[in-house]
């Protein structure tokens, strides 16, 4: 009997076939997990996402304190903010109190992974005082994410 029209897989294509997909599973680790992968895609979004809450909800309460300041208030935003714990002594953003919840930033200490308000030069007269947004990274670099002017 003669065993050459035996059919089936030959050792070569399953080879190649092992081969393909090894190169497929690295391109689609890589396109997961690399250093534009979509992991590190979102947390880069989600970081922008807080970003753009704090810096709104600041605004917000600068808003609301410039609203009551006309009415009532004598004290400066800094004051306002500090009675009100948003920030500390040192203009540290109190996250947590800002907006009634905990985010994945900003609940750092001593310029890592914090939100502060620094003062910037200003020559215009008629805005008293003007404060970058700044939040630093887990590795103390600064990002500006906005500004508060106190007028």
């Amino acid at each position: 009997m003669n065993q050459n029209n035996v059919k089936g897989i030959t050792l070569i294509a399953l080879v190649v076939t092992i081969v393909i997909l090894l190169i497929l599973a690295a391109i689609s680790i890589n396109v997961i997990i690399g250093e534009d992968g979509i992991i590190n895609q979102t947390k880069l979004t989600k970081v922008k996402q807080n970003h753009a809450e704090v810096s709104d909800q600041i605004q917000v309460i600068a808003a609301d304190y410039y609203g009551k300041r006309v009415m009532e208030q004598e004290e400066g935003l800094i004051d306002y903010l500090k009675n009100k714990e948003i920030i500390d002594d040192n203009k540290v953003i109190n996250v947590e109190k800002l907006l009634s919840m905990e985010l994945s930033t900003g609940n750092g200490t001593n310029k890592k992974d914090t939100y502060v308000l620094e003062k910037v030069e200003n020559e215009d007269e008629a805005i008293e005082e003007i404060y970058d947004i700044i939040y630093y990274d887990e590795n103390g670099r600064p990002e500006k994410i906005g500004n508060l002017k106190d007028m």
